[in-house]
């Protein structure tokens, strides 16, 4: 098990870094120590080691520091009971930073993007590549003939319109029924879950009853 200490809102927690998990999961007994900082319901489940499921009591975003560097996490919180330790860092997060687990010592870094400066550019940015579309490259033919055979089919080529004729197709049914497929039902599951999705967008205002 890989053990860091990070700082979430003023409080120094031993996360535990599971690169196993999805998400990253609070105790809400530690949620509440931190002044229990606003966060959004949700309907979410999750599954632990042996099968069992456990509701989710909350989300929220917030700040975390490791190592002096401070960056952006998404925290779902849960019972003390359904995770065996204050915090958990999934999957979710570590995706977003550079990580690296090795005989039981964390290094975790930012994720640095390379910018190119005008003054140190590495020289495969200093290659030019100039292409003329109205050339044609006939080098790749090994005969002399053939190139001055595809150089006179391109130079001479001249775009020509098309013409309509005033036939007609008449496509005849073998099966003049309709096919269609009837309206299937949703489970009792997919219907809780369309359920939860009506609701949440109620409660945001995105959709109202008619």
């Amino acid at each position: 098990k890989y053990l860091q200490e990070v700082t979430l809102s003023g409080r120094v927690i031993a996360a535990l870094i599971d690169t196993g998990s999805d998400i990253s999961i609070l105790r809400s007994s530690e949620y509440m120590m931190m002044g229990s900082p606003k966060m959004r319901a949700t309907d979410m489940e999750f599954c632990g080691i042996g099968g069992f499921s456990a509701k989710i009591l909350g989300e929220f975003q917030a700040n975390i520091i490791i190592d002096g560097q401070v960056y952006p996490i998404f925290i779902r919180v849960a019972p003390d009971d359904v995770i065996p330790c204050d915090l958990i860092i999934g999957a979710n997060f570590i995706d977003t930073i550079e990580i690296n687990l090795k005989k039981g010592v964390i290094s975790i870094n930012p994720v640095h993007e390379l910018t190119v400066g005008s003054g140190t550019r590495p020289e495969m940015f200093m290659i030019d590549a100039i292409h003329d579309p109205s050339t044609i490259d006939v080098d790749v033919l090994s005969e002399l003939e053939h190139k001055h055979v595809v150089e006179n089919l391109v130079n001479n080529y001249k775009p020509v319109q098309m013409r309509e004729t005033d036939i007609k197709m008449t496509i005849i049914l073998k099966d003049e029924e309709p096919v269609y497929q009837k309206a299937r039902r949703l489970s009792q599951y997919e219907r809780d879950i369309v359920n939860a999705q009506i609701d949440e967008w109620k409660r945001e205002g995105i959709i109202r009853e008619s």
